[in-house]
């Protein structure tokens, strides 16, 4: 795994060096994400390109200031520009408990895409977070990890 701090050095490299797949965020200091990806595939096009998602945002469902409808729509308008679909996912900022979490909870992703879905992080809070976020207990994340 190798990260870089500039558009041109990451273009340069992946152009150079044979990589499987290329991570990206959507939200990058000098491009957005999806403009990165384009540029990636163009200079190795055998590459797998994908941008991260921050699943609990996806859905609107994150406790913060930024409020908004769930944006599944931005799945579909990237969906022909990567290879497969990658998310970061939390539940702890969206449930209290891993038992209020549906079943349905990830399978809802399919009704956007067709493509793999690699979940890049995931996890549970221990503990409660900054700004009283997350406010998860080490009996939740561990029903979390062991919810079958």
């Amino acid at each position: 795994m190798e990260t870089r701090d500039s558009d041109k050095r990451r273009i340069r490299v992946v152009s150079e060096e044979r990589y499987d797949i290329a991570l990206s965020d959507i939200r990058l200091p000098d491009i957005d994400g999806i403009a990165l990806v384009g540029k990636l595939k163009e200079a190795s096009p055998d590459t797998q390109m994908t941008v991260t998602w921050q699943y609990e945002d996806l859905q609107g469902r994150l406790p913060t200031e930024d409020q908004h409808f769930p944006s599944w729509q931005l799945v579909k308008a990237f969906d022909a520009k990567t290879d497969v679909v990658a998310i970061s996912t939390f539940p702890s900022f969206a449930y209290a408990k891993a038992s209020d979490i549906p079943d349905v909870y990830y399978s809802q992703l399919r009704g956007f895409t067709e493509k793999p879905i690699v979940i890049a992080e995931m996890g549970y809070s221990s503990a409660s977070g900054a700004q009283g976020l997350n406010n998860g207990t080490e009996a939740e994340q561990a029903a979390f990890v062991t919810r079958a």
